[in-house]
């Protein structure tokens, strides 16, 4: 990603973020409640458009000026951490 901006109404949860992950690598995100995480992620897989900016994967422009690339044809997933999804996980978060 380039240069990406998103917001929600006058919020700013990503401003002017660029990442470059090389080919064979793995990274993780991390960071508090609120900081902006999952909406990389969105933005990322498509599931959220950024008000500006470039994002491209292996190599090709997938959103910028003139592009919007569905998610269905970006070729790629994630699942969010959510204990929530495994009820007998519930009981031992507290």
């Amino acid at each position: 990603m380039k240069n990406v901006t998103k917001k929600y109404k006058e919020n700013f949860v990503l401003n002017n973020v660029s990442l470059k992950v090389e080919k064979g690598k793995i990274v993780g995100v991390f960071g508090p409640t609120g900081c902006g995480k999952t909406t990389l992620l969105k933005v990322i897989a498509g599931l959220e458009i950024p008000e500006s900016g470039e994002v491209y994967l292996r190599g090709k422009k997938v959103f910028g000026r003139e592009i919007s690339v569905p998610p269905e044809k970006r070729n790629i997933s994630f699942i969010f951490q959510d204990l929530g999804l495994w009820d007998c996980l519930k009981a031992q978060r507290t």
